[in-house]
């Protein structure tokens, strides 16, 4: 090799060791008496004693029904730039309970998330089932692959129609609520309970060399050494699902089933690593499949009203009839309240969400 080909060999070293060492994250929450460094959106509190972070739970005691949660690193992680054939790996572990005054039924459950963006979903579909992850109406079938989303789940629930294995199980979610991949966990490591002082311990790992996921569990406190292996996943090209920053942290649901899910404590670390030759396979989002920009919506009633929606050719059925939200032949999409609006009543139709028809 010459010596200016040497020279430009050595400069380019150089530029990747600086980007790999800029990009490195690592942060720790031993607790949550601050959370300047984080996005803390829709029904999330944090406990009078700053210890816990409680998600699908709001500061008047209630926990649903229908609440939605997200948690999220203030600041988007490097998630790869293929074009220097860089991707990420990362290790981060957080302390739990998913805590319940029930005996019987409850739901759903938290995720950790890797997400495209800041937001909070929107409308009720993202409720339940969903655990906060994303607006159900608005991605369907083969738009799903514009999520660019992938998520552990730790769910509580059994809902047949995502294939679940029971309702105490955790899964690997790739921009769909039917897991990838999902794993049954033993009677000892049951997610939810009556105690609520009673934690788990959990450690997620993705290697983006070899295309590894695990995620272990145990009841806290504990080591990783001593905890079981619960999902195992070799073939996660995390580059092809995710947006190259993106956005880590958690969400959570309820739909007519509640439960609190508490984060107690969060560390995370991020390095980047050379993944040479590997070409991104997703298409960038379709703009018309994103959810509502809050730009657009203006409150009417107490329902949110989404303008950039008819252009998409919808119609709200029932606020003409009920005299609420819509007005008559109004192609607007109305989603169901956001936090702040009027909570829902079953038992009175003039409370309850609008619903919105193809035209």
């Amino acid at each position: 090799m010459g010596g200016k080909a040497l020279a430009l060999y050595s400069l380019a070293l150089s530029i990747i060791a600086q980007l790999v060492c800029s990009q490195n994250v690592s942060f720790t929450f031993p607790d949550f008496s601050s959370t300047e460094n984080l996005l803390i959106l829709g029904n999330t509190t944090i406990s009078e004693d700053g210890s816990s972070l409680f998600m699908t739970y709001n500061s008047s005691g209630a926990t649903g029904p229908y609440f939605i949660s997200r948690v999220l690193y203030s600041t988007p992680i490097l998630m790869h730039n293929l074009s220097q054939g860089l991707a990420t790996s990362f290790s981060t572990s957080f302390t739990f309970s998913i805590a319940t005054n029930q005996t019987d039924i409850t739901a759903d459950g938290f995720t950790f998330v890797v997400a495209p963006n800041n937001l909070l979903p929107t409308t009720r579909s993202a409720s339940g089932a969903a655990m906060g992850l994303f607006d159900v109406d608005f991605y369907k079938g083969s738009n799903a692959s514009m999520l660019q989303i992938v998520a552990v789940e730790y769910d509580t629930f059994l809902n047949l129609e995502y294939v679940d294995p029971d309702d105490n199980h955790v899964g690997l979610d790739i921009n769909s609520l039917t897991s990838t991949i999902n794993q049954s966990l033993p009677s000892e490591l049951v997610l939810k309970s009556t105690n609520v002082s009673r934690r788990l311990i959990t450690w997620i790992d993705y290697d983006a060399v070899a295309h590894q996921l695990d995620v272990h569990l145990a009841v806290a406190p504990a080591l990783k050494e001593s905890a079981t292996k619960v999902l195992s996943y070799s073939k996660l090209s995390l580059w092809d699902h995710v947006k190259g920053t993106s956005f880590v942290g958690f969400t959570a649901g309820t739909g007519i089933f509640r439960e609190k899910n508490a984060i107690h404590d969060w560390n995370f670390t991020s390095w980047l690593v050379s993944v040479p030759d590997q070409p991104i396979s997703s298409p960038s989002p379709s703009p018309s499949l994103l959810p509502p920009s809050p730009s657009t919506m203006t409150t009417r009633n107490g329902v949110i009203i989404d303008h950039d929606s008819m252009e998409q050719g919808r119609r709200c059925e029932t606020c003409p009839r009920w005299g609420r939200g819509c007005e008559q032949g109004e192609k607007v999409d109305v989603t169901s309240p956001r936090q702040g609006a009027p909570s829902v009543d079953e038992s009175n139709e003039h409370d309850r969400p609008c619903s919105w028809q193809d035209l």
